[in-house]
């Protein structure tokens, strides 16, 4: 498979910082397992900062595979510790 081939989802959120133990269980647990799991899921790399910003960017192996994880990925509780401030799919131009 050609990088041309590949689409990464960008995500972006903001976690509550009093809540990160909370929030990154969810993420343990729920969000990758979930996401892992996903059609077309290549892989994916989650980080964060001490201030609670937190940037995903999950590669699947199409740009449709991307945005249906979208309407079909992990449901975010209610009263979760984390809000997405962000999202887009973008081609992957190059990869190492």
């Amino acid at each position: 498979m050609s990088s041309r081939d590949l689409h990464g989802l960008i995500i972006e959120v903001k976690i509550d910082v009093a809540r990160n133990d909370e929030a990154e269980q969810l993420l343990h647990e729920t969000i990758v397992p979930s996401l892992k799991a996903s059609p077309g899921f290549v892989g994916g790399y989650w980080l964060g900062s001490d201030d609670g910003r937190f940037t995903s960017v999950i590669v699947f192996n199409s740009e449709e595979a991307a945005w249906a994880v979208l309407g079909s990925g992990p449901a975010i509780p209610e009263n979760a510790p984390l809000t997405i401030t962000r999202y887009e799919v973008q081609r992957v131009l190059a990869d190492a």
